[in-house]
């Protein structure tokens, strides 16, 4: 058994009076507490955690429901099998989940999980009552950590979940660590039951792995052993898509955008899945590249609608964005044209088309790249100085005032009379509700004659 200095593990735990209170509440019941998987990692590896998550040698509801009431914090029943519930803490939102053992006893449970890196344990009475920490590691995990290497517990829990395949190349660029070949050879060996997980499952891990601010090793490894080929037969990963990756990770927010760093971050930052951002979505297209399957592939992925639109945005505007940052001279009508079918999202097609010029993965002519680099900041200018106070402001008027001022019926008579007016609000012709009535009423004389 292997024995740690508590004070390696105290200054990095979260909200440690009230573990304290925890660990005299279990004695006072007589329950064994035990931290264990990716709390402990993150605690051996030094990495912020919010989260705790503890293994119980009995009743976990009733007892976390008893604590929850004794601390003033939050009660959430999880699951009846294994039994595992919740509290929330109110002061800043951390859980703490309690979980039956899964099995007979607590090294028993920890051959059940995935990693030998997330297979490790330790008492919580030890914490506050000795100098020293026993870690229970039964796969060697920290020597693991220490090899910064990534390895399963066993082939069994890969057979048992296959999804635990795609979590070591998810681990792998989280952590930096490196694969080694008998956990790619396992990877290989299920990669065909893949087929039998779910692909909201299968999504989920990708934009983990995405989420890494470092992923492209990982995404390369991926490709190179066709890991995800069972379940996307059509997805061709190429080397420029990795190239562009590696680029889009590298740089984040590109100098040339830099004056509104702000504003391009927090449009980044949005959720748009659960709690995958922007950022991910974004990667996400860049690795399932450009081909004419692209749709079909993402329809797969099982993405949420607003992901989805965001794919199909950047996929039907990029060539679009190409022609208007390459082109000798730009209008600002011509920004604005191009603005209109993109809004918001006009940064995230600039990004993906950005990362691909800077890598050279596409060949767009003799293109100077200088001339992108300032297109780019123009385009940004004209959106947040000018379109975006515009689209903000929303239409001056909607189509149920005109069809009970001017006795137009719905349909396409007045889809281009409301085209007509956005036209002349966003070249500052009209900036009134009367100026958009009376531009109406001129749209209407000039069509009758």
């Amino acid at each position: 058994m292997k024995s740690i200095p508590v004070e390696n593990i105290l200054p990095n735990l979260p909200n440690l009076e009230l573990l304290f209170q925890l660990n005299e509440f279990a004695k006072d019941q007589g329950i064994q507490l035990y931290l264990l998987g990716g709390s402990v990692r993150d605690l051996l590896l030094r990495r912020p955690i919010n989260d705790l998550d503890f293994a119980v040698d009995h009743n976990p509801i009733l007892f976390a429901k008893q604590f929850a009431n004794a601390s003033d914090a939050a009660f959430v029943k999880l699951e009846d099998q294994p039994a595992t519930a919740r509290i929330v803490i109110r002061s800043d939102q951390s859980n703490i989940d309690f979980t039956q053992f899964r099995s007979d006893n607590l090294e028993l449970d920890l051959q059940l999980r995935d990693l030998t890196i997330n297979a490790i344990a330790f008492n919580l009475t030890q914490l506050f009552n000795s100098h020293q920490i026993d870690l229970i590691d039964p796969y060697n995990g920290l020597d693991d950590m220490e090899n910064r290497i990534i390895r399963f517990s066993s082939e069994q829990v890969v057979a048992d979940d296959p999804l635990r395949l795609l979590r070591a190349y998810r681990f792998s660029a989280q952590l930096r660590f490196n694969l080694p070949a008998e956990t790619i050879a396992l990877t290989k060996k299920y990669a065909d039951q893949l087929t039998k997980v779910s692909m909201e499952r299968i999504s989920g891990e990708l934009l983990k792995t995405l989420s890494a601010s470092e992923s492209v090793d990982s995404l390369r490894l991926l490709s190179r052993h066709q890991i995800l080929l069972p379940v996307i037969p059509e997805l061709e990963v190429t080397d420029e898509d990795l190239a562009a990756i590696a680029i889009f990770e590298s740089e984040g927010i590109p100098d040339i955008l830099q004056p509104y760093y702000q504003e391009v971050d927090q449009y980044l930052q949005t959720k748009l899945l659960g709690n995958f951002r922007r950022y991910e979505i974004v990667k996400l297209a860049i690795f399932l590249g450009s081909t004419k399957t692209l749709i079909q592939i993402t329809n797969r992925l099982c993405l949420s609608k607003k992901a989805f639109r965001l794919i199909k945005r950047i996929h039907f505007h990029q060539l679009s964005f190409v022609n208007l940052v390459t082109k000798p001279s730009t209008s600002r009508q011509e920004i604005i044209q191009f603005l209109r079918k993109t809004k918001r999202d006009w940064v995230s097609v600039a990004l993906h088309v950005y990362a691909r010029i800077r890598s050279e993965g596409w060949q767009i002519g003799n293109v100077n790249i200088g001339n992108v680099e300032s297109k780019i900041p123009e385009i940004a200018g004209v959106f947040y100085l000018d379109f975006l106070k515009i689209m903000n402001r929303g239409s001056l008027i909607n189509g149920n005032e005109v069809m009970r001022k001017y006795d137009v019926t719905q349909g396409i008579e007045l889809g281009k009379i409301l085209r007509h007016i956005e036209d002349l609000q966003f070249k500052h012709v009209i900036q009134t509700r009367s100026q958009a009535f009376l531009a109406v009423e001129r749209f209407l004389k000039e069509k009758a004659g």
